[in-house]
């Protein structure tokens, strides 16, 4: 009787001790929002100007005008926004993170 109850215990403790360098759940999560945000959308990080002209960081990818940013094209890059271009229709990003988006027949 008391092995069937040591190992039934055994078998309760078997998830705890699956993985012991398996990140805490809390962390996952955290990992997840992340990658939730960036499959949000292009977020406008920063301008910079070059002799070349304008460059833009969106989500951590510098990019320039002509350039593609996944399933956007970039259009146009201004000191004020950047102009991406998809099938959706125009979406302006200004460098204080409000989305304008205009749609063109």
């Amino acid at each position: 009787m008391k092995a069937i109850f040591s190992f039934s215990l055994l078998l309760l403790a078997l998830p705890l001790l699956a993985d012991p360098t398996r990140p805490p759940a809390t962390v996952q999560a955290q990992q997840q929002g992340a990658q939730s945000a960036a499959a949000a959308g292009p977020r406008l990080e920063l301008i910079i100007e070059t002799a070349s002209g304008y460059q833009a960081m969106l989500n951590g990818n510098l990019v320039k005008a002509g350039d593609r940013f996944g399933h956007y094209r970039v259009q146009s890059i201004t000191a004020e926004r950047v102009v991406l271009v998809g099938d959706s229709g125009q979406l302006q990003l200004s460098i204080n993170n409000k989305k304008i988006k205009t749609y063109e027949p």
